[in-house]
């Protein structure tokens, strides 16, 4: 053993793990843990400095060495890194990895540093390195796939680029804002690429609150509040506020407030700090005009800290009438509060939920449930907690199949939320998706006419609008609310990803084809739901080499939207007796690979063998995949002669199906009075 060895001689030592820093293998009593090389580069940066704590943005830069990736990459990273060490992650069961929220992580067992030569051999293992990581993947560099003309390739195939329609209202959760980075954002619309929109009138975007505590800890309670400021202008329907996930891509930026406001699309921003010193908080705030970059208000708000939220509607209604020119009608505010007065404890507990679920990724998900429990027990009439619990709980069931049973318990928080506040938007957009996919389609038409009539110009709306019309089966319509809810969340990936499959779901390959290559100015990274829109975009527009390299890609990692993308490109050169051997195989190993019947139905019908696709249906319908419902009225990419196939009218007979067709035609008079098409751009009816 040396003192110092070269850091890429040395090998760390901690329990049962050795981290080999030269062979660049994690290995556990011998036996190698195979690691992507991005997984692994994070666990090298925590061992070489045990005990202190990393920031999100110095181990992104040090694992990523300068590349734009998203904070929900690192999140990825440090859910699959404690994984393979077996590491709880979360409070006592923590043995390696711990959590600062809203800061970055610590390595905090001990660690023994040794020389690599000398010491032990440890060979390099045979597959150890052989996982893809998607960061490094370069699709310039992939050859063309080669299986078009040999469908046979074994991967664990998933549902094909439409599939997704089928499931993902409440999958789509999982994808909310927070898979923006602040990196991507910046360099995103830092291009020349960026849609124009017009700026609407009283338009305004509320930037992160600086914190002023000296304690860097307290970074969630700024950003908190600010985020609970955000909401409050966003209940008056007469204002148009920027979503948190693009007013946040700025923080700790010094670019001019015009460019920002600029990059937004906004009149206005809000702007200022807090500083909390015992149970005082001091906030100052102004509001800047975009255009002139002069300042139209500001004020300075000094309060106890224990009635933190009618400091947040005191600045509230100050800033509101500068950009209405008159003020809210005394009730206004009083419907839409929650408590006048929330426990102090509850609050800090419910902010530090809220910068753990701001990745919307498992792994937050599981640490806001035990903060979100506490808020809610120390004050039993606060619904913003109780609707962050609900969405809490459904991020880790729609993300880990075992965890599937958390659903009642989502659906209890959410009833609760909506117990003590009708109105509150983000637990409508909850129990929307839910209703979905529970089979309450009235249930789901009456929240969304709710949200509708509390406020239209808001993103939460217009997105869990574009998941509701998405299901039920009006692509143009789920087409306007997703273009409705980027303008209002400009930096949003998952809004530029919604937009993308519609595009596709309506025909507009090559429409899709330059949205795809937007979304991805946004997220640089290998992205699953995006490269599957775009191998069908690029399939039908002639690009098939651009749409092999992806299908290449997907093989890679073993995904099996590989074939799903195989399919498209052979449709896209009309090379139908290809698609139609890839989907016999996918269907055969059914049970074993993770396609869904609705995936298997739905892509039978784009190739047009109508018996086939009948067969799935009623697999998918006996499965609960009522999406299945929503794709015939979604696509032009049906044959007509599925209508005249034995058993069609019976299945459209089944109770399911004809009160989904009954709520559909609840809602189809007024999407086509709105201009919005009526059954689906072409769709069987």
């Amino acid at each position: 053993m040396v003192d110092h060895p070269p850091p890429d001689e040395q090998l760390y030592e901690f329990g049962p793990f050795v981290v080999d820093a030269r062979q660049r293998v994690l290995m556990r009593e011998g036996t190698a843990v195979p690691l992507t090389h991005r997984v692994f580069e994070t666990l090298l940066f925590l061992v070489r400095n045990p005990g202190r704590l990393l920031t999100k943005d110095e181990l992104i830069a040090a694992v990523w060495a300068g590349r734009i990736v998203e904070e929900g990459s690192l999140s990825q990273a440090i859910f699959t890194l404690r994984k393979a060490l077996g590491d709880g992650g979360a409070g006592s069961d923590t043995r390696y990895i711990v959590t600062a929220p809203g800061r970055g992580y610590y390595f905090k067992t001990s660690v023994k540093i040794c020389a690599a030569s000398g010491q032990r051999a440890i060979p390099a293992p045979s597959g150890a390195l052989a996982v893809p990581d998607p960061a490094t993947l370069n699709s310039a560099a992939i050859p063309v796939y080669e299986t078009l003309n040999t469908p046979n390739v074994s991967v664990a195939a998933k549902p094909a680029r439409w599939t997704s329609r089928a499931r993902h209202s409440v999958t789509a959760l999982a994808l909310l804002p927070a898979v923006l980075i602040l990196g991507a954002a910046y360099w995103w619309w830092r291009s020349d690429r960026v849609e124009g929109y017009s700026v609407p009138d009283a338009s305004v975007a509320v930037l992160p609150f600086a914190n002023m505590s000296g304690d860097p800890a307290r970074e969630y309670f700024s950003d908190g509040f600010s985020e609970e400021l955000l909401k409050d202008l966003s209940s008056d329907p007469r204002l148009h506020v920027v979503a948190r996930t693009s007013a946040f891509a700025f923080k700790g930026r010094k670019e001019d407030v015009r460019t920002i406001a600029s990059a937004l699309h906004v009149g206005a921003v809000v702007e200022g700090s807090v500083r909390e010193t015992g149970n005082r908080v001091r906030v100052d705030a102004q509001l800047i005009d975009a255009n002139s970059g002069y300042q139209m208000w500001s004020a300075s708000f000094d309060r106890d800290c224990s009635n933190i939220l009618a400091v947040q509607d005191e600045i509230a209604r100050a800033i509101t009438p500068s950009l209405t020119q008159e003020l809210l009608p005394a009730t206004f505010r009083e419907q839409h509060r929650r408590s006048a007065v929330v426990n102090v404890e509850a609050y800090r507990a419910y902010l530090l939920a809220q910068s753990d679920l701001a990745s919307h990724a498992p792994e937050g998900a599981g640490m806001a449930i035990p903060l979100l429990k506490t808020a809610t027990a120390l004050q039993p009439d606060f619904p913003d907690a109780f609707a962050a619990l609900g969405l809490s709980y459904i991020i880790l069931a729609v993300n880990e199949p075992r965890n599937a049973a958390l659903l009642p318990a989502a659906t209890d928080a959410i009833n609760k939320a909506l117990a003590l506040d009708p109105d509150n938007v983000d637990a409508l957009a909850v129990h929307s998706d839910l209703a979905l996919h529970s089979a309450d389609w009235a249930g789901a038409i009456t929240d969304t006419d709710r949200m509708l009539t509390l406020n239209p110009n808001n993103a939460t709306v217009a997105y869990a609008l574009f998941k509701f019309y998405d299901f039920m089966g009006f692509p143009r319509a789920a087409l306007s609310a997703a273009r409705t809810s980027a303008a209002l969340d400009p930096m949003s990936f998952p809004d530029q990803v919604s937009i993308v499959d519609e595009l596709n779901a309506l025909g507009r390959y090559s429409e899709a084809a330059a949205a795809g290559e937007k979304a991805m100015l946004i997220h640089r990274a290998f992205h699953t739901v995006l490269e599957s829109e775009l191998c069908t975009a690029y399939a039908h527009t002639g690009r098939s080499d651009e749409a092999r390299r992806i299908a290449m890609q997907f093989a890679a990692r073993k995904d099996g939207n590989a074939d799903g993308c195989l399919v498209d490109i052979a449709l896209g050169e009309n090379r139908r007796d290809v698609a139609l051997a890839i989907m016999d195989r996918v269907a055969a190993g059914y049970g074993k690979n993770d396609w869904a019947a609705s995936g298997i139905a739905g892509n039978y019908a784009n190739i047009g063998d109508d018996s086939k696709t009948l067969l799935w249906m009623n697999r998918a319908y006996a499965n609960g995949e009522t999406g299945i419902l929503g794709f015939f009225f979604s696509t032009g990419r049906v044959s007509r002669s599925l209508l005249k196939t034995p058993g069609w009218s019976d299945f459209w007979d089944r109770p399911l199906a004809r009160q989904w067709l009954a709520a559909r035609n609840a809602i189809n008079l007024r999407v086509t009075k709105a201009g919005l098409g009526s059954a689906a751009g072409g769709g069987i009816q």
